[in-house]
């Protein structure tokens, strides 16, 4: 399966069970995807049907695999 472009994992950590970030909301530079957004788009292939994806995929000037390289990685992300 694919994952969205726009979907960054990261390391879970105690206490803040984060499976990943989406960078794909232009007003909002980093999200924490729902547990159902998260099976359903992000990391089942079907990232197409994202309305946030689909957005940002009509931005011109703004091609899907330069993301995650707009923003400054966040610390503790690798």
């Amino acid at each position: 399966m694919t994952e969205c472009p726009y979907f960054t994992r990261v390391k879970p950590e105690r206490g803040y069970p984060i499976k990943g970030y989406c960078q794909a909301d232009p007003e909002r530079p980093l999200r924490v995807p729902s547990i159902r957004e998260l099976q359903e788009l992000c990391t089942s292939g079907r990232h197409a049907h994202c309305p946030l994806y689909r957005a940002r995929e009509h931005q011109e000037g703004f091609a899907p695999e330069q993301a995650g390289r707009r923003n400054p990685p966040i610390p503790g992300t690798s």
